[in-house]
C-alpha cells in the first residue's frame, strides 16, 4: 500500500525534530560541559582581572551549578556578585547577596557581603531632591553590618558611610520643611524640622532645624513655643549664627529667661558676610509683625491628605 501524502509528511517533520534536537543537545552539552572548580574558578579570576565582568559572572555561577557542594561554591557565589558590583548591576549584586547573607548566616564571608549590599545601595544616591529609598537602605544595610559585626575590617568604613547617609536623610528632610515654609504652610513645614532636631542631631543640619522650627512657630503665632525653640537653641549651640538670628527674631533681649543665653561673638560675627538669599529674607521681616499670625497663603495644603499629595508632587 502506498504511504498518503500525509504520512510522508509526518515523518518529514519528525525527522527535522530530532536534527534540532540533536543540535541542541550537542550545543548545550558544549555550553555546559562538565569542568573541574579548578578551572572553572581560575578562569573566571582571569575574565574578572581582565575586566570581562559579564563573563567572569557567568564562569562564577558555573561553579555552583557544576560544583554545588564544594568548597568553592559559596565564595563563588560571592565573587559572582563582585562581578556585578564591577559591572554596576547593582540590582543584582543586592539580590544575590542579601539571599545569600540569609542562607549561610554563619559563613565567614556574610560580613563581607552585608558591607557589599550597602555599598551596591550606597552608590545609587541621588541629590536630596530625589527619593531616598536607596539611602533608607543602605543605612539599614550598614546599621547591621556594625550591630552584628562591630569588629570587622569593614566596620570602620561603614559607620563615615552611615555618617553621611545621616546627613544625607536630614537635609532631604530640611529640603521639605524649607519647601513648605516658603509656602507659608507652618503646619506641614514643622515636622519635618522636628525631624531632623530629633533623629539627626549629630548632622550638620540641626542648628538650622532648630532656627526654622522657631520661624515656624512664629507663622503660626505661637510667640511662647517659638521662645522655647530659641532658647533650646542657644543652649546647646550659643555659637551659632543660627542662635544669634533667631535671638534677634524672637526679640530676646527684652526677655529675662534669655539674660543667661546671650549669643557669643562667635555667632555674631559669623553673621557678617552671609551670603545673600540664606537669611536676608529674615532680617527684612517686620520683627513686630512676627508676633501675629501671619497671613495664609492661598492653596496652602491644610489636611494630612493635602500634605501627602504636595509632597509626592514635591518628590
Amino acid at each position: 500500500m502506498r504511504e498518503s501524502i500525509l504520512s510522508k509528511s509526518f515523518k518529514v517533520i519528525s525527522l527535522i525534530s530530532v536534527i534540532a534536537l540533536a543540535a541542541c543537545s550537542t550545543t548545550d552539552e558544549k555550553a555546559y560541559e562538565d569542568r573541574s572548580v579548578e578551572e572553572l574558578y581560575n578562569t573566571a579570576m582571569d575574565q574578572l582581572e581582565e575586566g570581562e565582568f559579564t563573563e567572569a559572572a557567568k564562569t562564577f555561577d558555573e561553579v555552583s551549578r557544576q560544583h554545588p557542594y564544594s568548597t568553592w561554591a559559596k565564595k563563588a557565589q560571592v565573587m559572582e556578585a563582585f562581578a556585578h558590583y564591577k559591572g554596576q548591576k547593582y540590582d543584582r549584586v543586592i539580590a544575590s547577596l542579601e539571599a545569600f547573607a540569609q542562607l549561610h548566616p554563619a559563613h565567614p564571608d556574610v560580613p563581607y557581603a552585608l558591607y557589599m549590599t550597602g555599598l551596591s545601595y550606597y552608590e545609587q544616591l541621588g541629590p536630596s531632591s530625589r527619593d531616598q529609598q536607596d539611602t533608607v537602605d543602605a543605612l539599614r544595610t550598614f546599621n547591621e553590618l556594625l550591630r552584628r559585626f562591630p569588629n570587622t575590617a569593614y566596620a570602620l568604613d561603614a559607620k563615615q558611610k552611615i555618617i553621611l547617609l545621616q546627613d544625607a536623610l536630614g537635609g532631604k528632610s530640611m529640603d521639605i520643611g524649607r519647601y513648605y515654609l516658603d509656602k507659608q504652610a507652618y503646619q506641614a513645614a514643622l515636622p519635618r524640622f522636628q525631624e531632623v532636631a530629633d533623629r539627626f542631631q549629630t548632622t550638620k543640619h540641626v542648628e538650622e532645624a532648630h532656627f526654622r522650627m522657631v520661624e515656624s512657630y512664629l507663622g503660626m503665632g505661637l510667640q511662647q513655643q517659638a521662645v522655647q525653640s530659641a532658647a533650646v537653641l542657644g543652649h546647646n549651640y550659643p555659637g551659632s549664627p543660627w542662635y544669634a538670628e533667631a535671638y534677634s527674631l524672637v526679640g530676646a533681649r527684652d526677655i529675662p529667661e534669655f539674660q543667661d543665653k546671650l549669643p557669643t561673638s562667635d555667632g555674631v560675627n559669623s553673621l557678617e558676610g552671609r551670603e545673600e538669599g540664606v537669611m536676608d529674607r529674615l532680617r527684612n521681616w517686620n520683627k513686630g509683625a512676627l508676633k501675629k499670625k501671619a497671613p495664609e497663603v492661598e492653596n496652602a495644603p491644610e489636611t494630612d491628605a493635602e500634605i501627602k499629595a504636595d509632597e509626592e508632587a514635591y518628590s
